[in-house]
């Protein structure tokens, strides 16, 4: 089963149901749902995504989302070991960093962003969510 690793920018599309983006991040944790991957978020874009989402909506909804979604995933880890390693990378974004190597860490497969240029070091394979959704 493949784990698919999710960036910040995904959850929010989802969770806020932001506009364009909203249909391909509800497919892609639909196939969570069905149980045909393994969805991979780490808990940096559990924090970002509640701080961004919470300014714009009201609190008790936005964790009520999380709640339910938190249920289709698995959280992968920011500890001392990824921000060591994130700290030695040449990521130019150290936020990016984190992502990457929480990913790597917990042995996923891929990455899906909207925004591949932040990925350009990875050894993983990066995807926007049109294209993995083409594979």
């Amino acid at each position: 089963m493949n784990k698919v690793f999710i960036d910040t920018n995904i959850l929010i599309d989802f969770l806020g149901e932001r506009e364009p983006f909203y249909e391909a991040a509800a497919r892609i944790v639909s196939r969570a749902d069905r149980k045909e991957i393994e969805l991979l978020v780490s808990s940096l874009s559990y924090a970002t995504a509640s701080y961004i989402l919470m300014r714009y909506n009201p609190k008790a909804i936005i964790l009520e989302k999380m709640r339910k979604f938190n249920t289709l995933c698995r959280i992968t880890n920011v500890d001392a070991a990824v921000v060591n390693e994130a700290l030695q990378s040449s990521f130019s974004d150290f936020e990016d960093a984190l992502q990457y190597h929480s990913a790597v860490n917990a042995g996923a497969t891929m990455i899906i962003t909207r925004n591949k240029k932040d990925y350009q070091l990875s050894a993983l394979p990066i995807f926007t969510p049109d294209e993995y959704l083409n594979l």
